[in-house]
């Protein structure tokens, strides 16, 4: 079936009308995205002393990723409860440009300095964080992957996103 037009009055009456719903889900999963990275800068870097050994980490580029994700996640998210008809699209592009983030995010470990220890253990050190961000960015990317697809297949089918930002009702 395909969708008809309506005016932005007929569409205001709809019951659809307005982000709930789905559609609520998704934007409260953007928020928790906002915090979420928010928290991932505010805590990135830092260093930690174990034993005769002093560990930095320095995040770097990887900290401009988190600042990508955060304002594109509040984009969407002003864009929705503004009610922008842009917002579908928008959102489309920053759910896919969040998985390109992901995969360039993979490769990305942060700098690792450690000063005392023996040069073998400090190696180990971080061979073992590089590991883990990749092995988890891998997991990352999937999962991103999935949500951005199953997102975007929502964004496209919702007769509630139809109605409230294209003005259009099936039939």
């Amino acid at each position: 079936m395909a969708w008809r037009q309506i005016s932005e009055e007929e569409a205001k009456q709809h019951p659809l009308y307005g982000v709930g719903g789905w559609l609520l889900v998704f934007i409260i999963l953007l928020i928790l995205g906002i915090a979420l990275n928010v928290y991932s800068l505010l805590a990135s870097g830092g260093s930690v002393d174990v034993g005769d050994m002093h560990i930095e980490a320095d995040m770097g580029f990887r900290s401009i990723l988190i600042v990508i994700g955060i304002v594109l996640n509040a984009i969407v998210v002003i864009f929705a409860f503004t009610k922008n008809p842009n917002f579908p699209t928008v959102a489309l592009a920053a759910l896919w440009l969040g998985v390109a983030v992901s995969v360039v995010g993979m490769f990305i470990a942060p700098t690792i300095t450690i000063t005392g220890g023996s040069e073998q253990m400090n190696q180990m050190i971080i061979d073992q964080v590089n590991a883990s961000y990749k092995s988890g960015g891998i997991i990352g990317v999937v999962v991103a992957v999935i949500l951005a697809g199953l997102i975007s297949w929502y964004l496209t089918a919702s007769k509630r996103v139809n109605v409230t930002y294209s003005h259009r009702v099936k039939g």
